[in-house]
């Protein structure tokens, strides 16, 4: 218990430093960070497996409460650019994975979790359930994820530029992208929220119950999984799916804990080895996701830039809030990047499986 809580003290002040420079995904990153230097430097880091449990039904309960009516109703109609980017980045995921697998000592299901274009802290615990290296699959996901939010942005610019000169949006997706800004409640946020205490203890013993039954059932990622889907059909059932923001911040700072101490001294050289790999991923999602935000422009009329900022591997609300500084529809990226989320979480983790079956048949 006292090493617990020295890790998690440990975790705090990392966090709060990120969070007070205003590093974005701060919390996470931060305690993260601060965890894995305490580990490497003292090997005396500890965090319990129910940590782990509580940072993923966390964590599920919030990627749930954001598939309301709305969006759902707003997905509908673009169906086929969901599928088409789901599937792309999919894609895009297992060549990734392939291509690291050959060119570092990494095993092939920590090369393919390293690809996955998902939250860092997800994705990490995931990786852990299913038996991935989880240190190496965060540092993966660190990097994609710092370089994504400082590089992606600013080669969007110039792409679109180029794209706009050769072919001038039509009228059809300049009245799509307006008519979607001048709806704030696509993105599934709420201003003002009736009876908040009732509605977080309903979404929070739905995400537990659900949960701690992933758990039990020994399904890799079910307390994730589980808290998903559950609180997905309460928010669409009752509309009634709510959380305060401030148990999201807390599940942040437990989850980076968690993965920050599984890292070792013994890490380090590993790591080290693993920089050309991480380069090359980041910039082959770069040629990829451009690539796919093109195509996805031309066939479903979607405007080049929000397009692309929807094929952009971070965060939702980085993605929409960014995306709307530089002229996009911040609401349908949002959506779009809440759809790629969500099936990131679901459908990714047995498409891995599937492949690693598919592979060790084949060899």
């Amino acid at each position: 218990m006292t090493w617990f809580l020295a890790t998690f003290l440990v975790g705090l002040i990392g966090a709060l430093i990120c969070f007070k420079l205003k590093v974005t995904g701060g919390l996470m990153i931060g305690s993260l960070v601060a965890v894995a230097l305490f580990n490497i430097i003292t090997g005396l880091a500890y965090f319990p497996l129910p940590a782990k449990i509580f940072a993923q039904i966390i964590s599920g309960a919030f990627i749930g409460m954001q598939v309301n009516r709305k969006n759902v109703s707003d997905l509908k109609k673009m169906a086929k650019p969901t599928v088409f980017l789901v599937g792309g980045l999919l894609i895009i995921n297992i060549i990734m994975g392939f291509v690291i697998y050959a060119l570092s000592d990494c095993d092939l299901m920590t090369a393919l979790f390293a690809a996955v274009p998902g939250g860092v802290a997800d994705i990490s615990i995931i990786s852990s359930d299913m038996g991935a290296d989880t240190s190496r699959v965060a540092v993966f996901q660190l990097f994609r994820m710092i370089t994504v939010l400082t590089f992606f942005p600013v080669l969007i610019l110039p792409v679109t530029k180029y794209i706009t000169k050769k072919q001038p949006p039509s009228n059809n997706s300049m009245q799509e992208q307006t008519e979607t800004q001048a709806s704030p409640e696509a993105t599934g946020n709420r201003k003002t929220v009736d009876k908040p205490v009732k509605k977080t203890v309903l979404t929070l013993s739905i995400a537990f119950v659900f949960g701690v039954l992933g758990a039990i059932l020994n399904i890799p990622a079910g307390p994730l999984l589980f808290s998903t889907l559950s609180v997905s059909v309460l928010s669409l059932w009752t509309n009634n799916a709510y959380m305060p923001f401030a148990i999201k911040r807390f599940a942040m700072i437990i989850a980076g804990s968690y993965v920050g101490s599984s890292f070792i001294r013994e890490n380090l050289d590993g790591i080290v080895r693993l920089i050309f790999p991480m380069i090359l991923l980041v910039a082959g999602y770069m040629v990829f996701c451009v690539l796919l935000g093109i195509l996805m422009s031309r066939l479903f009329k979607i405007d080049i830039t929000t397009a692309l900022f929807s094929c952009t591997p971070a965060g939702a609300s980085d993605m929409a809030l960014l995306a709307t500084d530089l002229g996009a529809a911040g609401p349908q990226v949002a959506l779009l990047q809440i759809a790629r989320l969500f099936c990131v979480i679901t459908i990714f983790p047995r498409a891995i499986e599937l492949v690693l079956w598919l592979w060790g048949m084949v060899t």
